[in-house]
């Protein structure tokens, strides 16, 4: 039996940026651990920018043949943060 890993991640963009645009820019270049990525929550309001929301977001992580480390986490996070900045202009929240 491999152990599942779940990681929540709230990041920034801008109002026009769709939960769809984020799911397909995670999805097209996934971390190798990354069993599912799901839509939790949009917020508006104090701290976040105008013209700007956050998303959160919850990442499955799953390796088939052992338990995930905490490095292999990291690293899948620092994947779906990196490609959401290059492609979104997304920021960590």
């Amino acid at each position: 039996m491999t152990a599942i890993s779940n990681l929540d991640l709230a990041v920034i963009v801008a109002d026009d940026v769709q939960w769809t645009d984020v799911r397909r820019c995670i999805l097209a270049a996934p971390p190798a651990v990354l069993e599912s990525v799901e839509y939790l929550s949009t917020y508006r309001g104090e701290g976040i920018p105008a013209g700007q929301k956050s998303l959160a977001l919850a990442l499955t992580l799953r390796c088939p043949d052992k338990t995930i480390t905490a490095e292999e986490a990291e690293e899948a996070r620092n994947t779906v943060l990196g490609a959401l900045t290059e492609k979104l202009g997304a920021r960590l929240r």
